[in-house]
């Protein structure tokens, strides 16, 4: 009876190590990543040779085509969640397309979403790309519906949040008074100088006044000059773009993007002085 359960045990371990015991599902087919759509939401092609496409369950990237909720990411803006949005699906392309992935299928979601997406964790090399995306900073554990990981990422998602990962490594600032840069969007969706107005510079003012930027300029470390003007009302912020426009914001009419996109500073000059200065990425 004892080596019967012994058998019955080591028969259990290997099916578990077969299919993917991970705490969720079965693993029921491979399939290959062929496109990312966004951060969440893949294009895989079955062994079979069939398209599907998977919303990877138990999580959320920030969105890319429309507006991101902050009430969601426990109020990050929706501009840094927006510039998150588009560096979740660059992790995604550099790191996941075009590898082969196994389909893990959770009991509790069911199969499909709303819009028909199959629901399913993908894990590529013994390590599920949903939690992946989680730890990284990437994404949000989702808690709009139930799956056998939600616990799980939800610790993972804390976890990201108390080392301070992707989305959650940057917020506007309290800190400081007056003027300062918030935040630079230097990385614009496609060719940055065909795309100059989604490149650009976030001013925050964290007086009680309102402040003439009359005179004042922003400079990059190879010395471009972007002039101000007009004003900053109090407790607000203001965008100055690198392309040109009309509406909110302040429009420098730059014929090629400003901002490097593998390392940059800016300095924010009063037309006295340096009072701020943002640095990203290598110089």
């Amino acid at each position: 009876m004892r080596k019967m359960y012994s058998l019955i045990t080591s028969l259990l371990v290997l099916s578990c190590l077969f299919s993917c015991c991970i705490g969720q599902g079965e693993k029921v087919e491979e399939a290959t990543i062929i496109e990312i759509i966004d951060g969440d939401t893949y294009d895989l092609v079955l062994e079979g040779g069939n398209l599907i496409r998977v919303r990877l369950i138990g999580i959320d990237t920030p969105e890319i085509f429309r507006e991101n909720d902050s009430s969601e990411w426990n109020g990050v803006n929706a501009d840094l969640l927006n510039y998150w949005g588009h560096e979740a699906t660059e992790y995604a392309k550099s790191n996941y397309l075009g590898k082969n992935v196994g389909l893990v299928w959770d009991p509790i979601c069911g199969e499909k979403d709303d819009y028909g997406r199959s629901l399913y964790y993908l894990e590529l090399d013994g390590t599920l790309i949903n939690r992946e995306l989680v730890e990284l900073g990437y994404a949000r554990a989702y808690r709009d519906y139930d799956c056998q990981m939600k616990d799980e990422l939800s610790k993972s998602e804390n976890n990201a949040i108390s080392k301070k990962r992707g989305v959650w490594s940057e917020m506007y600032g309290d800190e400081e008074s007056g003027v300062f840069i918030a935040f630079i969007n230097y990385d614009a969706l496609g060719n940055d100088n065909e795309n100059l107005n989604d490149e650009y510079v976030i001013l925050k003012n964290n007086s009680q006044e309102s402040i003439n930027l009359e005179g004042w300029k922003l400079k990059d470390y190879s010395g471009n000059v972007i002039y101000l003007e007009g004003f900053i009302d109090p407790m607000s912020v203001i965008k100055v773009f690198s392309g040109c426009g009309e509406g909110p914001g302040i429009y420098s009419c730059k014929r090629m993007a400003i901002w490097n996109n593998d390392g940059d500073v800016a300095y924010l000059h009063n037309g006295k002085e340096i009072i701020d200065s943002y640095q990203y990425g290598d110089l």
